[in-house]
Parts: structure tokens; C-alpha cells; sequence
């Protein structure tokens, strides 16, 4: 009796430390699964994260899939029109792969096949067939191919809720099915591949427009400068064929102003053409100066005397303060743009009134305030006004303009290590305090500074 109890204790015993052994190779089969698939799924993040071109992430997406998780992996894109678009195939057989990639926009899915992929875009939710028992086939006639597997995928392609695509995973070599944690694996490549092909579909679509941009501003700038060649060319006869005998008089003196001025303004328009639509100038986030030594005083006064006639047009006298001359090493037609662009602001936003332009100089810095007496901006719209395409409501739909005169302003007067501020209320006018280096030190190759 005994003996028959210890027996059947011993037999207990070795069940249970059994059922423990296979219990814990369960948990050890599961843990170098997670590890095998958290692999995985770095290895897809670095590579997918390495590029941004579509094409190459596309391959890349499937290549990765392939032979890890299924012998087929078929990747398959919504058109516009909701249509499918086969993108990519891949197959474990590089000599079959090579083959259906050439014949790859007509490889069919049976009917069944279809309506299981439409549910899946339709719900957003995956489909796993454990075992297809001959119900899923895609067929390839003219290369006569034909896959009949023996488990299937379907796992949607989602961005932020809306279905982009859908990827289709195939077993028909492999001695397995695919299984519940097979399509979670696929669930999360699925979900890092649709944010790798939509950052790629952007960076596209991006690169497309940049490049149409830089065609477009290429044709303008041609377009601008052949009547500009004329005017210049027109002008400087008119100098020449002034009667000689009208020298001093008021009138030539009049015309001849008129003219140089003209010729001013010609020279400074082509230089903005050159910098201003040359693409690889355009960013002003990276602008580049060439400075010179000029002397602001004179610079104001051109400007000033350049711009005459919309100041006679917008009925605005402009009062000047400024020293006889104060020089510094600047841009100077960044340095025109900016006066030029603050002064024709004024006479936008404050018509009818009187403009002043003081210079104050400080020794190594300059201070120009340039004041009008129009509606004033509020402190709300200040902290924005220097923004690209920025504009106050208060003029929005009023007053002409993109917004962008402030931010180019800004931009060249950083560029220069200056500071541009603004002093305004509403109902009270707008002053724009311009701070400015007159120079900025450079260290050459042997550490010595100069300017």
C-alpha cells in the first residue's frame, strides 16, 4: 500500500515538474519571440528612417517583410479615385520576385481575395486566415504564375485613421501558419511603414513644388531683366541727348534728377532680381551680405529723393534729422531695400500725414527711427508683425500687401547684427527703431581682427 502511494506521489510529481518545464518553455518561446520581433522592428525603423525617398522606401518595406514573416508580401496603394495601385512585391524567391516585378500591375487577386482586401479598407482592421484551404489565390496569366497559399494577411496601411493602402502577407512554402502574434508584428511594421511612406509622399511632393518654384522664379527673373536692360539703356540716352544748352536750367535740372534717379532705381531692382529670385538665394532664413563701406546719411537721401513721387502721391511730408554723414560697413542695396520698404509702409498705412526719419549716431552703433502718424498697430498684433506673410487685421482686405515687407526687413537687419523693434499704439502712429553695428570685427587666419 505504501509502496503503490509513493508511486502514485512520484508519477504526480514528474506531471507537474512536466507541465512546469513545458510552461516555461512556453515563457522562453514567447520572450525570444518578443526579442526576435523588437529585432526586427529596430532593424525596420533604422532603415526606413535612413531615407526619404519614396521608391527606396517602398523596396525597403518589403525586402524587410520578406523572409522574416511570410514568403510574399504584396504592397498595394489607394489612388486617388479609390483605386488600387500595385506597389511593390516581394517573394522569397529572388528568381520568381525578378520575374513578377516585371509583370507585377497585373498580378490579380481571386474574387474572394478581393472582397476579404475591400472589408479590410473599408473597417481599417486586419485580417488574418490562419489556413486558406485553397480560398485565396492571386494569378499572374501572361507569366502563368499562380499563388494559392496556405495562410494569409491582410493588415491596412492607416494614417491617423484614414486607410492609405493595404499590405497582403502570404505563406505557401513554409510548413507554418501565420498566427495571432504574426499579425501583430505585421500591425506594427504596417503602422511605421505608412508613417515612412506619407513623411516620403510629403518630401515628394515638396521636392516637386520647390522645383516647379525654381523653374518659375528662373523664367520671371528672365522676364524682368530683358525690359530692365531696355529702360536702362533708354535712360542713360535720354541723358545723352539732353540739349546741351538747357544745362542748369531748372528744367534739365529737374529731368536729370529724374533720370539718374530712374537709373538708381533700375540698378537696385536688379540686384533684388538677382538675389531676390535667385533660388538659391532666396531663403532668407540664411541670407548672406556683402558689406562695403557707405554712408547712410547719402543712402537716406537717395531714397528719399527716389521715392518722390509716391510720396507726392500719398501726400506725405517726410522730415528728415540725420547727421551730414555717417559711415558704415553695410549692404547697401539690403540696406536701401530696408529703407526703402519701412518708408513705403508709411505711406500705406498712414497716407495724408507727415513721415520722419531721424539717424542717431552713437559711436560704434547707428539708431534710425523711422516714425509715422497713421492708425498705430496694437500690442497684441506687435509680437507677430515680423512674421512671414503677417499682417494686422486691422488693414487685412484694406490695404494691398502679402506681408512679407516686415520679415524681409527683419531678416537683412539680423543679418547685419542689428535689432529692429517697434513702438506703437493705436490711434498714436508707429515708430521702427532700427539698432545697427557700423561694423562688425573678423578674425583673419592669424587671429587678427579688422572690418
Amino acid at each position: 500500500m505504501r509502496t503503490a502511494l509513493k508511486t502514485d506521489n512520484f508519477m504526480q510529481a514528474n506531471l507537474a515538474l512536466e507541465r512546469t518545464i513545458k510552461s516555461l518553455n512556453r515563457v522562453s518561446m514567447k520572450t525570444e519571440r518578443a526579442r526576435q520581433d523588437s529585432s526586427h522592428l529596430m532593424r525596420i525603423g533604422d532603415r526606413l528612417s535612413s531615407s526619404l525617398e519614396y521608391d527606396i522606401n517602398l523596396s525597403r518595406i518589403a525586402q524587410l517583410i520578406i523572409p522574416s514573416l511570410g514568403d510574399w508580401c504584396l504592397i498595394e496603394l489607394l489612388n486617388s479615385d479609390g483605386t488600387l495601385n500595385i506597389a511593390q512585391v516581394a517573394y522569397s524567391n529572388a528568381n520568381i520576385t525578378g520575374s513578377v516585378g516585371r509583370g507585377i500591375s497585373r498580378l490579380n487577386p481571386n474574387l474572394n481575395s478581393i472582397k476579404i482586401r475591400d472589408a479590410v479598407i473599408k473597417s481599417g482592421k486586419s485580417k488574418i486566415i490562419p489556413r486558406a484551404n485553397r480560398n485565396i489565390s492571386l494569378e499572374e496569366p501572361n507569366l502563368k504564375l499562380k499563388i494559392i497559399p496556405r495562410s494569409a494577411m491582410f493588415v491596412p496601411l492607416l494614417i491617423r485613421e484614414r486607410v492609405i493602402g493595404i499590405f497582403t502577407l502570404l505563406l505557401d512554402e513554409s510548413d507554418r501558419n501565420f498566427s495571432r502574434d504574426d499579425l501583430i508584428l505585421a500591425e506594427e511594421i504596417a503602422h511605421r511603414s505608412a508613417i515612412a511612406l506619407d513623411n516620403s509622399r510629403r518630401y515628394t511632393e515638396v521636392k516637386a513644388a520647390i522645383a516647379e518654384r525654381d523653374e518659375s522664379l528662373s523664367v520671371i527673373s528672365h522676364e524682368l531683366k530683358t525690359p530692365l536692360t531696355a529702360l536702362s539703356l533708354q535712360n542713360q540716352f535720354l541723358l545723352k541727348i539732353i540739349p546741351t544748352q538747357q544745362m542748369g536750367t531748372p528744367l534739365w535740372n529737374r529731368i536729370r534728377s529724374i533720370l539718374q534717379s530712374s537709373l538708381l532705381s533700375i540698378k537696385q531692382l536688379d540686384y533684388l532680381i538677382k538675389n531676390s529670385l535667385d533660388p538659391s538665394k532666396l531663403n532668407y532664413e540664411r541670407l548672406s551680405i556683402t558689406r562695403s563701406k557707405v554712408n547712410l546719411t547719402e543712402i537716406i537721401y537717395d531714397i528719399i529723393l527716389r521715392c518722390s513721387n509716391q510720396f507726392q502721391e500719398a501726400n506725405c511730408q517726410v522730415k528728415t534729422n540725420l547727421p551730414k554723414e555717417c559711415f558704415g560697413y553695410f549692404d547697401r542695396p539690403r540696406i536701401e531695400q530696408v529703407f526703402t520698404n519701412l518708408l513705403m509702409n508709411a505711406t500705406k498705412y498712414a497716407a495724408g500725414k507727415p513721415i520722419s526719419i531721424t539717424l542717431y549716431d552713437l559711436g560704434t552703433p547707428v539708431e534710425i527711427r523711422i516714425q509715422d502718424s497713421g492708425k498705430g498697430i496694437s500690442l497684441e498684433d506687435q509680437r507677430d508683425i515680423f512674421l512671414k506673410f503677417k499682417r494686422a487685421p486691422n488693414v487685412v482686405g484694406k490695404i494691398e500687401g502679402l506681408g512679407l515687407g516686415l520679415y524681409i526687413v527683419e531678416k537683412i537687419i539680423r543679418a547685419h547684427a542689428g535689432t529692429i523693434r517697434i513702438e506703437s499704439s493705436p490711434e498714436m502712429g508707429t515708430t521702427f527703431v532700427i539698432t545697427i553695428p557700423k561694423k562688425i570685427p573678423l578674425t583673419n587666419q592669424n587671429g587678427q581682427s579688422y572690418a
